[in-house]
């Protein structure tokens, strides 16, 4: 059987792993960790669909109401913009894959992607030291 679980926060304690979720907490030891990595998401294609259907109808709205002077600054200004924002967006999410079939992922900022790659790091040395003394 396997489930996605999502949790909020990791600890790492000793031999074990700890981590908090809503309203618990669980503890996973290194032996029962198949594999732990971190997926990178770009965005959905919807949203690509959605914003140029969105750019659109901001530059049909301001050749109705706007003045000729800002028509060409201010929807250009505007889709630029949105546009930069919306290519450089990166989901990353760390998952913990369990060797019962069970996986936890948490979505991590762009902001904390090096915190969590060290916490990955250190997951899987100590898996592997874990490993090399059992």
């Amino acid at each position: 059987m396997t489930s996605k679980i999502k949790f909020e926060k990791i600890s790492l304690i000793e031999n074990r792993i700890v981590l908090s979720f809503k309203s618990k907490e669980e503890v996973i030891h290194f032996s029962e960790i198949d594999k732990v990595y971190i997926k990178i998401n770009k965005m959905h294609p919807i949203y690509y669909f959605s914003f140029v259907l969105l750019s659109m109808v901001i530059v049909i709205l301001s050749l109705m109401y706007l003045p000729f002077e800002i028509i060409l600054l201010v929807p250009i200004f505007v889709i630029i913009t949105g546009a930069l924002k919306l290519h450089n967006r990166k989901i990353y999410e760390l998952k913990i894959c369990l060797k019962d079939g069970r996986f936890f992922k948490q979505q991590v900022p762009q902001k904390l992607k090096h915190k969590i790659i060290e916490t990955a790091n250190i997951i899987r040395q100590e898996i592997y030291s874990y490993a090399i003394n059992n």
